[in-house]
């Protein structure tokens, strides 16, 4: 192994454990191993490429690849500042490992290499990490090492074969009447020239509660133009707006993810309601709305999540969403483990 060729399995004779590089064949080759490793959220080289650039310049990773002879990667892992915490010294890890590669011991070769790494000069007192509740190997990988579930977020799916206008009608009908209409953002972008203002102004608003690991710390316009306007997965027309229509407030968004070609599944973005307008029945007219849209255009499936005390987990149970897994967030108190 190129490193530290006296370390790792012998199976892994002719692989090399490496930096990983911010070249478009490394994109690629991560985005191979993403979808083999986590098939449940799909990845491209492109979202890569903008999920890299989008880490501020001044926040600090070690990233490391293992490499076959044939130039895929079979593992990957990544330690740094979870600057979308607001906090320096909370830290992130990321880590996936090829299913046809697991149980050789290439989790625990990544892991001591990365947070040996970040040791040598980092001052961290936290460490989180993201898995699901159904990868039980990810689960334990991460226990055994003192890492304890912080959030649960169960998973939902709404069958679009099997959906029931009906459920969401109520909803329609309320906000309609209290002079909300919902639309398309597509439709507004022609003479609307501060469209993304408003919609920074709007999720503003709308994520000071969402339940998270860390207080929202805010965004700049500069930021949010960069993320999640610049995604290569936004997409206009896949994103509808709830405007109070006497005074022309953006109050609420729900929306999907641009799906891959020939995808038949759509994930949910952000569904949220202004704080001043909840139990106005908006977040069920902009979720009927938008199911309404994705049953026309063909899809199959939504897939969506939310942390388990939130209120828009019962919305979606009682649009017919059912649940299949959870995201599981840990955390790790660095004092206390290490």
């Amino acid at each position: 192994m190129a490193e530290d060729p006296a370390v790792g399995p012998s199976s892994l004779r002719g692989c090399r454990l490496r930096p990983f590089v911010p070249d478009l064949p490394d994109w690629e080759a991560l985005a191979r191993l993403h979808n083999r490793a986590q098939p449940e959220e799909p990845t491209t080289a492109e979202q890569q490429v903008h999920v890299h650039r989008s880490t501020p310049a001044d926040s600090w990773w070690v990233e490391r690849v293992l490499e076959c002879q044939n130039g895929h990667l079979i593992g990957y892992a990544a330690l740094g500042q979870a600057f979308w915490s607001g906090r320096p010294d909370v830290f992130h890890l990321h880590m996936m490992v090829d299913p046809d590669w697991r149980n050789l011991g290439l989790g625990t070769l990544l892991y001591n290499r990365v947070w040996n790494t970040a040791t040598l000069t980092q001052r961290f007192t936290k460490v989180t990490a993201r898995t699901l509740e159904s990868r039980s190997a990810a689960l334990h990988f991460l226990c055994k090492r003192g890492y304890e579930v912080a959030m649960r977020e169960p998973v939902s799916s709404l069958d679009l074969g099997a959906w029931d206008p009906t459920r969401g009608q109520a909803g329609l009908d309320k906000a309609a009447a209290q002079g909300i209409a919902i639309h398309n953002l597509q439709n507004l972008l022609p003479n609307m020239s501060d469209w993304q203002t408003r919609y920074w102004h709007m999720d503003a608003a709308i994520r000071q509660d969402i339940p998270s690991l860390h207080p929202d710390p805010g965004t700049s316009l500069e930021e949010f133009v960069r993320h999640p306007l610049g995604s290569p997965r936004f997409s206009p027309d896949l994103r509808w707006i709830a405007i109070e229509e006497a005074t022309g407030s953006w109050i609420g968004v729900t929306g999907f993810w641009k799906p891959a070609p020939e995808a038949y599944r759509l994930e949910t973005h952000v569904t949220g309601v202004h704080p001043t307008w909840r139990r106005h029945g908006v977040a069920t007219a902009l979720k009927t709305t938008a199911i309404n849209a994705a049953v026309a255009m063909g899809f199959r499936q939504i897939e969506t999540f939310n942390e388990e005390d939130n209120p828009m987990l019962q919305l979606n149970w009682a649009l017919g969403f059912r649940s299949t897994t959870a995201r599981v967030a840990m955390s790790l108190d660095v004092a206390g483990s290490h």
